[in-house]
């Protein structure tokens, strides 16, 4: 009932007022309503949900049940005029794409259903509205680094989440896969046809990293849905030259930056691509897109300015010092512990990175990241052989994403910059002339390749979402050092527990998990390391050896420092005898409860 309420709310502050001359399909229509009352449901849970969430609950189910009722009312009353499309019957292979993307979408939500093991979600994207809900508003958080960060899709999490729980969180993170599906497609038939639509969203559904996030409560689908369907305004407006295609994509560029820090660069690289038309208002035109971008983007940038003194967090660090929360720098070039880890920086890696990072995705952050081979085999070619239209939105995409070589190498955050490259690969599909029936037989196999690893992926995941295995069970089958969170959630009370394991939605308290804080402390002499966990009420600390030993930067940093706690005893009392846990695939995790004396 919260989930179908705080939907209600979106889809009544998505209404917002059209001059009749601008008539737009209704599937169009209805996902930059979803999107951009989904910005404004999240700013009210912000505002209002940082004084009580439950009155942000009600003030969101208020705004429902007058749409609902508005609904009932004027249900015989036609909407603002919308344009009809014609309906002309699915070709065979448009039927293919189409089912692919519905069988991807089923398979993910399959996924949503389960109790959810992902790492960011368990550290960050559930695990702070989990905190939220718990206290019963939303409020800054120094023990976890996100709570920093930009908040758009965590404070609709934490609407969500409080009085309703994982289950209908999930749900609406699923939803927002569902966008990102109908904006790739929107985007495809904006540039070519209905069929370059289908194609490309299916590439998309069927990938590896839509089944990794799609299946779990992320933010990195909805980030995708708001900067594709961004693209799709631009370049609607450079199609019909009406400036309100201009405020709806800055609009819809600007909430992105509430979604990730990543999105001022979806901003700057559309505000160039505005720049760079042959409208003889150009310069207007990037002015009506630079306000409306502001506009949206600016609750978000003072949320961050309030809390840790910095208004693009965690971004430029070193011109904000003092930040009320440690972060490791991420701002610089070549600073990302993934440049590190993945060689550095050099002109032959940067012309080797749009392989690397779909075809060996295990450099960076695995395999289950990639956005599927058909990017490139087909992306290329279609750089050459398409349309300006079409070479235009795949240079966007391969220049944002080349700028992710040198600040941060995860795919997940170009996802927006690579949907534009399957749009390419789509249309790029459809001018192989005398070959394009065997590229069409060899992206069905993609397609079948995509959904088979998808089957593979829920398939652990059936029996609990049939219930036939308990969630303890499963939780424990699933996820490494789960013996421990159990421990602490039986016997824990009265504290805040320190888990160098930052996956704290697993623990049912006050907890701490900021590494770089820890990193810092590590410099000090033990005493003053001890007045810092007391003065940040940590009563306890969970210890897991195996786990910071094979941490190459933990080890490095925060080694020596638990290793001197084990052995100051007159500062940390052991509760309980080393704990030996499985790992769930094989072997034993060593892991230390203490108590802060």
């Amino acid at each position: 009932m919260t989930l179908l309420l705080i939907l209600l709310s979106v889809f009544a502050f998505g209404r917002l007022p059209a001059p009749a001359s601008w008539r737009l399909p209704a599937l169009e229509a209805g996902l930059y309503r979803f999107l951009l009352g989904a910005a404004a449901s999240a700013l009210v849970a912000m505002t209002v949900g940082g004084v009580s969430l439950t009155a942000a609950q009600v003030l969101l189910a208020c705004a429902g049940a007058a749409e609902l009722l508005r609904w009932k009312v004027t249900r015989c009353i036609p909407d603002a005029p919308s344009l009809e499309v014609a309906r002309e019957a699915l070709m065979p292979f448009e039927w293919v794409c189409l089912l692919a993307t519905a069988a991807a979408l089923g398979f993910t939500f399959i996924g949503a259903l389960a109790p959810v093991t992902g790492w960011d979600a368990t550290v960050a994207h559930l695990a702070l509205p989990s905190d939220y809900a718990r206290e019963g508003r939303i409020f800054f958080h120094p023990g976890n680094v996100y709570s920093g960060y930009p908040h758009l899709m965590h404070c609709l999490y934490a609407a969500v989440y409080h009085h309703g729980g994982a289950l209908p969180t999930a749900i609406l993170s699923w939803l927002f896969a569902v966008a990102a599906c109908v904006s790739v497609y929107l985007l495809g038939r904006r540039i070519e046809d209905r069929r370059v639509g289908l194609i490309a969203a299916a590439l998309f559904a069927t990938a590896p990293i839509f089944m990794d996030q799609g299946g779990t409560v992320s933010i990195d689908l909805a980030f995708t849905a708001f900067a594709t369907a961004a693209l799709t305004a631009v370049v609607a407006w450079f199609d019909e030259k009406h400036r309100h295609w201009l405020v709806l994509a800055g609009l819809l560029a600007g909430a992105s930056c509430g979604v990730r820090h990543t999105g001022y660069i979806v901003c700057a690289f559309l505000a160039v691509a505005v720049l760079c038309g042959r409208s003889p208002r150009r310069f207007r035109a990037a002015a009506y897109f630079g306000l409306a971008a502001w506009v949206a983007a600016l609750p978000w940038l003072l949320r961050s300015a309030v809390l840790t003194g910095n208004p693009v967090f965690p971004l430029l660090a070193g011109w904000f010092p003092g930040a009320a929360i440690d972060h490791i720098a991420v701002g610089g070039a070549g600073v990302h512990e993934s440049i590190t880890r993945s060689g550095g920086i050099s002109f032959v890696g940067l012309l080797r990175f749009p392989w690397d990072i779909i075809m060996r995705p295990g450099r960076f952050d695995g395999w289950t990241k990639s956005p599927g081979g058909m990017v490139l085999i087909l992306g290329l070619p279609g750089l050459l052989l398409c349309s300006w239209r079409v070479r235009a939105i795949g240079l966007y995409g391969v220049a944002g994403s080349a700028v992710f070589y040198f600040f941060q190498r995860f795919a997940r955050y170009m996802l927006p910059f690579f949907t534009p490259l399957m749009v390419v690969a789509a249309a790029a599909s459809m001018r192989m002339g005398p070959l394009r029936k065997g590229v069409m037989a060899v992206i069905t196999m993609a397609f079948l390749f995509g959904l088979s690893l998808h089957a593979a992926a829920i398939s652990f995941k059936v029996p609990v979402v049939l219930g036939l295995q308990s969630r303890t069970a499963y939780l424990a089958s699933r996820v490494e050092r789960y013996g421990a969170f159990q421990y602490a959630n039986e016997h824990l009370r009265g504290g805040t527990v320190l888990t160098i394991d930052q996956r704290s939605y697993f623990i049912n308290g006050p907890t701490y998990q900021n590494h770089w804080a820890l990193k810092r402390i590590a410099r000090l002499p033990l005493d003053e390391q001890v007045a810092w966990l007391h003065g940040q009420n940590i009563r306890y600390v969970i210890l897991p050896l195996d786990y910071i030993e094979e941490s190459g930067a933990l080890r490095e940093d925060v080694g020596a420092m638990v290793k001197t706690w084990r052995q100051a005893r007159a500062f940390f009392e052991p509760l309980c005898p080393p704990l030996d846990l499985p790992r769930p695939r094989g072997g034993l995790d060593r892991v230390e409860i203490y108590r802060v004396k």
